[in-house]
């Protein structure tokens, strides 16, 4: 089994799986992030019913995503595994952090889904219901954010391209993915961009690293 032929290839799967829901956000101004955040249950049923075919779309991508990048990090980490005892731990852990998020992806998924046929089949949506959306999206990309940060100080850094992977995680995109949240709310949008646009480069670009012959 090449396992670096593999981690290559499902990177760049799960790479085309992002810049397709990206596509879809800018062609249809609709995104599932519209509906991880709290807000009036009318606004909310009204931006369900008016993105019905769009997040149907965005959704089908979404779960073959989730399931890609999933079986993306199961084999980079265990790839990354050596006679270290402390680096096999961090590699478990960040696996561990990312099955969460895969969970709570396919949660969410299934869940704004749920809400959708609800308010397509006038059924009550509860204020309840949205606000818990957000906090288990929130803990999503948090665990995600988890397992990069400690896969980058395992990931190998021979080449140029690999220390670029590696100092992108370790240093950039957990504070941006903090924004998302923390930032001031008319600013949130713009983090949310920035977030999704490093998540499709920190694919493509981990694709190339284990395109090239192993320098580990």
């Amino acid at each position: 089994m090449d396992t670096r032929k593999i981690i290559s290839r499902l990177s760049l799967t799960t790479g085309l799986c992002v810049f397709s829901m990206f596509l879809i956000a800018i062609f249809t101004g609709v995104t599932q992030e519209q509906f991880e955040v709290t807000q009036p249950i009318e606004n909310y049923t009204k931006g369900l019913i008016a993105g019905e075919n769009a997040l149907r779309l965005t959704f089908s991508i979404d779960i073959v995503f989730i399931c890609v990048f999933t079986a993306t990090f199961v084999f980079l980490t265990q790839y990354l595994k050596t006679n270290d005892r402390v680096r096999n731990v961090v590699a478990d852990i960040a696996l561990g952090a990312m099955l969460i998020c895969s969970f709570l992806d396919f949660h969410e998924d299934l869940h704004i889904l749920t809400m959708l046929r609800n308010a397509t089949h006038n059924l009550p949506i509860e204020q309840s219901e949205i606000s818990m959306q957000m906090l288990f999206s929130a803990i999503k990309f948090c665990a995600s954010y988890l397992s990069l940060f400690l896969l980058s100080f395992i990931l190998p850094r021979n080449t140029f391209a690999e220390k670029i992977l590696r100092y992108f995680l370790m240093f950039f995109f957990v504070p941006i993915g903090g924004l998302v949240y923390a930032a001031p709310e008319n600013l949130q949008l713009l983090f949310g961009l920035i977030r999704f646009i490093f998540m499709a480069f920190g694919f493509f670009l981990l694709a190339y690293n284990f395109s090239k012959d192993d320098t580990k």
